[in-house]
């Protein structure tokens, strides 16, 4: 038996919010880009950090595949948890400013590899 056509069968996710299992508020927001001129498209994902508001998310960076960016966005999850304890171990939550998203998953994915 063919299957039914519904409205939804013509819809097409483009954003993805990345939430902790069992969370409640997301940590990454992932967006589908396809980018071309008419004779060639490329899709890429763009991984920024969670906000209420658009204009207060950050740009992580881009990616080639959901996969990768969903990877991104979850080293990015845990850079930023280990970032936090270990300020808050030294004392100086007030006085040490936040990394850049892309900087800090940079260094953790660095870090990973070493």
């Amino acid at each position: 038996m063919p299957a039914e056509w519904r409205p939804s069968s013509e819809a097409t996710p483009v954003e993805w919010a990345m939430t902790a299992v069992g969370g409640l508020q997301p940590y990454a927001i992932i967006r589908r880009l396809v980018v071309g001129d008419g004779k060639t498209r490329e899709e890429w994902f763009r991984v920024v950090t969670a906000a209420p508001r658009s204009e207060d998310r950050v740009l992580i960076g881009y990616w080639r595949t959901l996969d990768d960016a969903a990877s991104a966005a979850r080293d990015f999850s845990i850079a930023l948890a280990d970032w936090q304890r270990h300020i808050a171990g030294t004392g100086r939550q007030d006085t040490t400013p936040e990394p850049a998203p892309a900087e800090l998953l940079r260094f953790y994915r660095a870090q990973k590899r070493a």
